[in-house]
């Protein structure tokens, strides 16, 4: 049976939060419930309230921190179904919790070798510009020469290990 995958679900991302002005920032949900949540930081930044995106009462998530290298701190999310830091928290189930609690799977973890090699090709061309489809665009304006051709060679790797994929099949279908 098929996992259930993140993608699908309103994430709550502190990296989205980073460099927010004041003691709040906005979210932006990209699942199935659309728009954009309110989080508010208490003064000691060890509670962040959460407005939930289906109903509207605010939700209570614990934060740490953790010190960096280099001195200053990160933030962390405290999941309240682990206890354990997390950068990020999904809202499943009408609950916040992280991609461990909640059961969820990366959309490549569902795919064999050759969707995850037409899932490649297809994010290149989406950096480079382009739609779906097999032709490759022009080098994007401010893009280095030498990282356009190295995007070119991945998708063309890519594109010949699909290729190779559906032939692998077909020959074994056959015989």
């Amino acid at each position: 049976m098929a996992r259930l995958t993140l993608e699908n679900f309103p994430r709550l991302d502190l990296g989205d939060l980073a460099g927010k002005p004041g003691r709040w920032g906005r979210c932006d949900f990209l699942g199935e419930v659309r728009g954009h949540t309110l989080v508010l930081f208490e003064q000691n930044w060890n509670v962040a309230r959460v407005e939930s995106p289906t109903t509207g009462a605010w939700i209570e998530i614990r934060l740490t921190r953790t010190s960096c290298h280099f001195g200053n701190s990160r933030l962390w999310f405290v999941c309240p179904g682990c206890s354990r830091r997390r950068r990020a928290l999904f809202f499943v189930w009408a609950r916040f919790a992280c991609r461990r609690c909640h059961g969820l799977a990366y959309k490549t973890q569902q795919k064999g070798r050759r969707g995850r090699m037409l899932l490649k090709v297809e994010r290149i061309l989406n950096r480079l510009g382009s739609g779906i489809g097999w032709g490759l665009p022009r080098k994007p304006k401010g893009m280095h020469r030498q990282t356009y051709e190295r995007l070119q060679q991945e998708a063309s790797e890519a594109r010949r290990a699909s290729l190779y994929t559906v032939g692998g099949r077909l020959k074994r279908d056959l015989c």
